[in-house]
């Protein structure tokens, strides 16, 4: 995504003095930390491999673009750490949410029910059509069988399953340790919601991206 897209996001969220520092999403669950000035600049200049980003440094801000996947923006209550994660299918099969929360928790002290989670447009389950393979995968990732029968569902006899990853997120959140009354979800669905929000399932390859930013607080709340 273009340059003056990041700057116009960072600009509308406040964040326009801020380092912005991204990854090479590769729809896995690896989660990098950025907890010093030369971390943000290795980050900002190298992009490593990773769908989580996590940030202990007040002059940056983290984001990550999709097109489908789900979008989720962490931070703790006090403003000590920020991260902004990228969960397709196979990062949620992977369980990127719950290393994230394990992440931050570990660079900055934080409980995990300090934390307050915002999970941004993607594709609702009604309209993520997928197949019983995938549903086999998640099975076989260890995720228990009442898990994988909420997240999975046919909406109607004999037809292929569908994947809600907005509760599969939203679960792992709750398990990871997140209040579930601290877990926020947009309920908008990319793929529904033409032009407004990008969908690689309903555009294909001329599908945009949409950008998700986080940035910590200059000054945390005591």
């Amino acid at each position: 995504m273009a340059q003056p897209a990041w700057q116009a996001a960072a600009a509308a969220a406040d964040l326009d003095d801020a380092v912005i520092c991204r990854l090479r999403q590769v729809h896995g669950a690896h989660v990098a930390v950025i907890a010093t000035d030369d971390d943000r600049q290795w980050v900002s200049v190298t992009r490593p491999d990773g769908d989580s980003l996590v940030n202990t440094h007040p002059h940056v801000a983290v984001g990550v673009v999709v097109a489908d996947c789900v979008p989720l923006l962490l931070a703790d209550v006090r403003g000590r750490v920020v991260a902004a994660v990228h969960a397709g299918w196979r990062g949620t099969c992977a369980s990127v949410v719950v290393r994230t929360v394990a992440t931050m928790c570990e660079v900055s002290g934080v409980r995990p029910d300090e934390l307050v989670v915002a999970i941004g447009p993607s594709i609702a389950g009604e309209d993520y059509e997928v197949g019983e393979a995938l549903r086999d995968q998640f099975r076989a990732a260890g995720h228990d069988r009442a898990s994988v029968h909420r997240w999975f569902h046919e909406p109607q006899p004999g037809a292929p399953p569908c994947l809600d990853l907005w509760r599969a997120n939203s679960d792992q959140l709750t398990t990871a340790g997140v209040r579930t009354e601290a877990i926020h979800v947009a309920g908008l669905s990319t793929r529904a919601h033409a032009p407004l929000l990008a969908s690689f399932r309903r555009d294909g390859a001329k599908a945009g991206r949409m950008i998700a930013l986080i940035g910590r607080r200059r000054t945390c709340v005591a």
